[in-house]
C-alpha cells in the first residue's frame, strides 16, 4: 500500500493535490523540480494538465522541450483531445502504436477545499507585508475586497499570476481571510515563503482552518513536527476535515497508530476522501485488513490513483485488470507498469511493452530498469545502459547493483562503491551480494573499520553469508571468539560456506573432531572447498573411493580447488592419464556423490587427529609424519603414500630438504611416483644431474609422466639425441605434453611434417580438430582465433624459419605478423629489432604488441616510455598490462592509481597483481591489507612476495614466520633473500 505518512518537498500542496486540486497538483510540480524531483514533478504537471490547468501544461510542455521531447510538447501546447491513453491504444482494445498523450480541453480547477463560510474581512493591526511583483502588476480596479479576490481567481485560474498578485493583496490587506490565503499560495509556489507565512500566519489568527492546515504544512516540511501538530489540532477542532486528515497523517508518519486513528476515521467518516486510503493503511496495520480493505475500495471508487493501485494489488489479475485500467486512463505511471507487466505475461506482449516504456518514460524506476533490460536483449547496448542508469538514479536497487558490478569490473571502484550504498538504501532484493561487494572494496582501499561496521550491519540484519564476511574480518583482526559466534549462527542457517569456515576455525584451534562434522556437513551441502578439506581428510582415512566421488561431484562446478585435488588423487593411484584429463577440464562428474556414508564418516572423526597433523605439516612441523605413518597406517594406508604425501605438503611449506629426507623414505618402501616427485624436487632446486638419475629410475620403474620430464631436461640441455626416446616414450604412452616436446625437437632437426603430425595428434586428444599451421596464413589465423597450438609459434622453433615467414606480411602491414616477428626478435635477445616491430604493431591498434613492447621496455629499466604503451593495452582489455602499469604507476609515486589498475588483477588471483598490490598497501602504511596480500601472492610461488612478506613479519615482531618465508625465497632463487641466508648462517 501507498505510504501516505511521508514528507518531502511541496508537502503543504500535497493533500489538496491528492483531493484532486489542480492548483495544487501546479504547484507540487514546482516545488519537486525545484527540490530535483523531476519525475515525480512531471507526473502531477501532468495529471494538472489533462485536468486542464493551462499553468501546468506550460510548465510540463517546458519541462518536455528541455528533456528532448519536443514532439509530445507541442502536442501539448497545440492539440487538443479528450481521449485517454488505453482509447489511444486503439478503442480500448490495446491494440495500434502507443501515442504521445495529448491535453485533454482546458477547464476551470476545482476550488481549494475549505469548509463553506461567507468571505470574511477582519482588520490586521500593524503594516501588512509587501513585495514587489515580479512583472508590472494589474492595479486593482475596486475597493471592494471582495471584488479584487474573484478577479484575482478569475486571473490565477488562467495562468496569469503576476497579475492576480496584486489583486490578492489588496484584499488580504483589507482582512480578506480567502484573500490571505491565496496569496499566500502563489507567493510560496514563487519561493517567496517568508513572506507567505506572514500571511497564512494572519489567516490562521483570523481563523482561516485552511491556512492553518497549509502553515501546518510548511513546519511539518521544515521538521517542526510540534508546531505542525498543533496548528493541525486546531483546524480539527474548528471543525476542518483537511486539519483532521492532516493531523492523522502526521501521527501516522511518526508510527503512532493510535494517535492516527481517530482523526482519520473522522476525516472518512465525514467523507473526505483524502482520508480513506490513509484510513485504510491505518486499520491495515493494525491487523483490521477487512475493514481496510472495504476503505480502500471507497478511496479508489472515489478516484484515489494510488488507492486504485494498491486495490488492484491485492486482487487476482483479471479483477485487478478493471482498476489498473482505470488509473492507467488517468495516467498514473506506476499502474502503467503493473498493468504492462500483466499483459506481457497474459499474451498482449506488444501494447504490454509499449505501456511499459511509457510507465518508464513517466518516472517509474522498475519499468527503466525492465526496459533497460528488453533493450539488452535486443543487442542496443547503449539504450540499455543509459535506462539503467536512469532506473538506478530514480531508486531501483537491482538497478543501482549492476551498475555497482559494471563500474566495479571497468575498474571504477568510487563510483562502484556509491552504487552498492545507493542499491543498499534502495533495499536490494540480494543485500548480502551487495554488502559483499562494498566491503571488498572498503578492505581492498585498508577501511576496515568502515568494512566491519558494514558487515556488522549486514550480519544483525540476519544475512548469514554476511556473517561470514564479518568472521573473516574478525579473525584478522584476532577476534577469534566473537568470529566464531557469527560462523555458528550462520552455519545454523545452513550456509555451506559457513559451516567450512567453522570447520577450519575449529581445526585451527585444536577441535579436530567437530571441525570434521562441519566440513562433512559443508561438503554434502554443496561448498566446494569444504569438499577438499573433507576429502583431504577421507584419504587419510583411507577413504580414497569416497574421495574421489565426492570430488568428483563437484566436477561440473569447474572450481579450481577441486580439480587439482582430483588430479592429485588420480596421480597417487597411479592413474596418470585420468588425472591429466582432470587437469584440461575433462572429468566424469558424479552427481549422486556427495553423500558419505556414516561409517565413513566416523572413522574420519575418530581420526580427527590427522587434521591437526596435516596443519602442522602445512606449517612446515617434519615432527608430525611418525604420527602420520602410524594413524594411515591403522587406518588401512600404505606407508609410502603416507610419506609422498606428507613431503609434498613439506616441499610447498619450504621444507625442501626434510622433504627430500621423505621421498628418500618413500622410495624405500618401493614408491615409483616418489621418485618421479624427488627428481621435480632436485630440478627445481637446480640440481639437474641428480634430477636426471631419478628421472630416469622413475621412467624404468613404470612411473607414467616421468619419460617426458627426462625427455624434456635432456632436451633443454642440448641432448637431442638422448631426449627424443624418451619423449617418443611418453608420447606414445598418450601424454600430450610428450607429444608437443617431441614435436619441438622434431622442428628443430627439420622434421616439420612429423612434429605436425604430432601436434594434431595432441590437440585431438585434448579434444581439438588437428590443422595444419606450416605457414603464416595458419598461424595468423589460429593467432586470431585464440588457439596458439602451432608448432610455429613455440619458443624453440628456428628463429630464421620464423623471421623469414613472419618478415613479408609484416613489411606489408600486417599487424599480427608484426606483432609475431617482434616476439621473435624478443626471444632471441634483439631488444631493437622487437622494439621496432612491436611498436609499429601497437600503433597500428594490435593491443598485445602494446603490452609486450611495455614489458620490453621495462625489462630494459625505461618506466617512462613503458608506461604509455602499457596504458593503451591495460584500457583495451589487456589483462597483464594492468599490473605492470600499475606496479609503474606506484613506482612514480601515483598510488592512488596504481591501486585502481592493480585490484581487479589481485582480485582475479594474478600472483604479480597480488605482490604489488600488496606493496601499494604497505606504502599506505595499511599493514593487515599488505601482509593479506603479500601472503596470496607468496603463497602462489611468487618469490619476491616471499622475500616482501618475510621481511614484513620480521619487522613486526614474528620472526619465524619472518624467517620460513625468508628461506623460501632463498630456495625460490631470489637473490637478496638468498645473501639473507648466507649472513644468517654465519657465511
Amino acid at each position: 500500500m501507498t505510504d501516505h505518512s511521508s514528507g518531502g518537498p511541496g508537502l503543504e500542496f500535497r493533500a489538496a493535490a491528492e483531493a484532486g486540486d489542480t492548483d495544487a497538483m501546479a504547484a507540487l510540480g514546482g516545488a519537486l523540480a525545484a527540490a530535483g524531483a523531476v519525475a515525480e514533478a512531471e507526473r502531477w504537471w501532468r495529471r494538472a494538465a489533462q485536468a486542464g490547468n493551462l499553468g501546468a501544461t506550460h510548465r510540463l510542455a517546458q519541462l518536455l522541450y528541455r528533456t528532448g521531447r519536443d514532439e509530445e510538447a507541442d502536442a501539448w501546447l497545440n492539440r487538443r483531445a479528450g481521449s485517454s491513453i488505453l482509447e489511444q491504444l486503439g478503442g480500448g482494445q490495446l491494440d495500434g502504436p502507443l501515442p504521445t498523450p495529448p491535453p485533454p480541453p482546458i477547464q476551470a480547477p476545482a476550488p481549494i477545499p475549505v469548509p463553506a463560510a461567507t468571505p470574511t474581512q477582519v482588520p490586521i493591526p500593524g503594516t501588512a507585508p509587501t513585495s514587489t511583483p515580479a512583472s508590472a502588476p494589474t492595479p486593482p480596479t475596486t475597493d471592494d475586497p471582495q471584488r479584487s479576490y474573484d478577479v484575482g481567481r478569475l486571473l490565477a485560474r488562467t495562468g496569469r499570476t503576476a497579475e492576480a498578485e496584486p489583486q490578492f493583496r489588496h484584499a488580504a490587506e483589507a482582512g480578506h481571510l480567502e484573500a490571505m490565503r491565496e496569496l499566500a499560495l502563489l507567493l510560496a509556489a514563487g519561493d517567496r515563503r517568508p513572506e507567505a507565512r506572514l500571511w497564512w500566519e494572519r489567516a490562521a489568527t483570523g481563523g482561516d482552518t485552511a491556512s492553518m492546515c497549509h502553515l501546518g504544512l510548511d513546519h511539518r516540511a521544515r521538521g517542526e513536527a510540534g508546531d505542525a501538530e498543533a496548528l493541525f489540532a486546531r483546524a480539527a477542532a474548528a471543525g476542518s476535515l483537511e486539519g483532521a486528515l492532516q493531523l492523522g497523517l502526521l501521527h501516522l508518519a511518526a508510527g503512532h497508530l493510535s494517535a492516527a486513528e481517530e482523526p482519520l476515521r473522522t476525516a472518512a467518516h465525514a467523507g473526505h476522501t483524502g482520508a480513506f486510503h490513509a484510513y485504510a493503511t491505518v486499520l491495515d496495520r493494525t491487523d483490521r485488513g477487512g475493514a481496510g480493505r472495504l476503505w480502500l475500495e471507497r478511496a479508489a471508487e472515489a478516484g484515489d490513483l494510488d488507492a486504485m493501485f494498491d486495490l488492484a494489488g491485492r486482487l487476482d489479475p483479471a479483477d485487478a485488470e478493471h482498476w489498473w485500467r482505470r488509473a492507467v486512463e488517468r495516467d498514473h505511471p506506476p499502474s502503467m507498469y503493473a498493468y504492462a507487466e500483466h499483459l506481457i505475461g497474459t499474451g498482449r506482449g506488444d501494447v504490454g511493452r509499449r505501456l511499459r516504456r511509457a510507465a518508464a518514460e513517466r518516472g517509474v524506476a522498475p519499468a527503466m530498469a525492465a526496459v533497460s533490460e528488453e533493450c539488452a536483449e535486443a543487442g542496443d547496448v547503449e539504450a540499455a545502459a543509459q535506462w539503467l542508469l536512469r532506473a538506478g538514479e530514480a531508486g531501483h536497487g537491482r538497478a543501482a547493483y549492476l551498475l555497482g558490478l559494471m563500474n566495479g569490473e571497468g575498474g571504477d571502484l568510487r563510483t562502484a562503491e556509491l552504487w552498492y550504498r545507493r542499491a543498499l538504501d534502495a533495499g536490494y532484493e540480494d543485500p548480502a551480494c551487495a554488502t559483499r561487494n562494498l566491503g571488498l572494496i572498503l578492505e581492498g582501499d585498508g577501511r576496515m573499520t568502515e568494512a566491519e561496521e558494514l558487515y556488522r550491519k549486514g550480519a544483525a540484519d540476519g544475512h548469514p553469508m554476511t556473517m561470514v564476511d564479518l568472521s573473516s574480518v574478525l579473525v584478522r583482526k584476532g577476534k577469534t571468539g566473537e568470529a566464531e559466534l557469527w560462523l555458528r549462527r550462520g552455519a545454523r542457517t545452513g550456509l555451506p560456506a559457513a559451516m567450512n569456515d567453522l570447520g577450519s576455525l575449529l581445526s585451527s584451534s585444536g577441535r579436530r573432531q567437530e571441525a570434521a562434522q562441519w566440513w562433512r556437513r559443508a561438503a554434502e551441502g554443496g561448498d566446494p572447498v569444504a569438499a577438499v578439506n573433507y576429502g583431504n581428510l577421507l584419504q587419510l582415512a583411507g577413504a580414497t573411493d569416497d574421495a574421489e566421488r565426492l570430488y568428483r561431484s563437484y566436477a561440473a562446478t569447474g572450481h579450481p580447488r577441486v580439480l587439482g585435488a582430483l588430479a592429485d588423487l588420480l596421480d597417487g593411484c597411479g592413474r596418470e592419464s585420468e588425472a591429466e584429463a582432470v587437469r584440461r577440464g575433462e572429468v566424469s562428474p558424479e552427481p549422486a556423490g556427495r553423500s558419505v556414508d556414516d561409517a565413513v564418516a566416523a572413522r574420519v572423526e575418530e581420526s580427527g587427529e590427522l587434521v591437526e597433523l596435516v596443519l602442522r605439516l602445512q606449517r612446515g612441523d617434519a615432527g608430525a609424519v611418525d604420527r602420520m605413518v602410524e594413524l594411515g597406517t591403522r587406518l588401512g594406508q600404505p606407508p609410502a603414500d603416507i610419506l609422498a604425501s606428507a613431503a609434498a605438503e613439506l616441499k610447498r611449506a619450504g621444507k625442501v630438504a626434510v622433504a627430500e629426507e621423505l621421498y628418500h623414505r618413500a622410495i624405500r618402501d618401493g614408491s615409483a611416483d616418489a621418485m618421479f616427485n624427488l627428481g621435480i624436487l632436485l630440478a627445481e632446486t637446480g640440481r639437474q644431474r641428480q634430477a636426471e638419475t631419478w628421472y630416469r629410475r622413475a621412467a624404468e620403474a613404470g612411473s607414467g609422466k616421468a619419460p617426458n620430464n627426462l625427455g624434456h631436461l635432456l632436451l633443454t640441455a642440448g641432448r637431442l639425441d638422448e631426449a627424443e626416446p624418451w619423449l617418443r616414450q611418453g608420447a606414445e604412452q598418450g601424454d600430450t605434453t610428450a607429444m608437443r616436446n617431441l614435436a619441438q625437437l622434431l622442428s628443430r632437426t627439420r622434421r616439420v611434417e612429423e612434429a605436425q603430425r604430432w601436434v594434431d595428434r595432441a590437440v585431438d586428444a585434448e579434444g581439438g580438430t588437428p590443422t595444419e599451421a606450416t605457414t603464416v596464413e595458419d598461424v595468423i589465423e589460429k593467432i586470431r582465433s585464440g588457439d596458439l597450438v602451432g608448432h610455429l609459434v613455440t619458443a624453440d622453433d628456428d628463429p630464421e624459419l620464423l623471421v623469414s615467414t613472419f618478415r613479408p606480411r609484416a613489411e606489408a602491414g600486417d599487424r599480427d605478423a608484426m606483432f609475431l616477428l617482434g616476439n621473435v626478435h624478443a626471444r632471441n635477445g634483439q631488444d631493437a629489432e622487437a622494439a621496432e616491430w612491436l611498436g609499429r604493431a601497437a600503433r597500428a591498434g594490435h593491443h598485445e604488441a602494446a603490452g609486450d613492447l611495455g614489458r620490453l621496455l621495462l625489462g630494459a629499466k625505461r618506466p617512462a616510455e613503458a608506461e604509455p604503451w602499457l596504458r593503451q593495452a591495460a584500457e583495451n582489455g589487456v589483462a597483464e598490462a594492468g599490473w605492470m602499469l600499475g606496479a609503474v604507476l606506484l613506482e612514480t609515486g601515483n598510488g592512488a592509481e596504481a591501486g585502481r589498475w592493480l585490484h581487479p588483477g589481485a582480485v582475479a588471483g594474478d600472483l604479480n597483481a597480488a605482490f604489488y598490490y600488496g606493496l601499494h598497501h604497505l606504502g599506505e602504511e595499511r599493514v593487515l591489507d599488505a601482509e593479506r596480500w603479500l601472503h596470496k601472492a607468496a603463497d602462489g610461488g611468487n618469490s619476491d612476495a616471499m622475500y616482501a612478506l618475510g621481511m614484513l613479519l620480521g619487522q613486526n615482531g614474528t620472526t619465524p614466520d619472518g624467517d620460513t618465508w625468508l628461506r623460501r625465497a632463498a630456495r625460490a632463487g631470489h637473490p637478496e633473500a638468498q645473501k639473507w641466508l648466507f649472513t644468517a648462517s654465519g657465511g
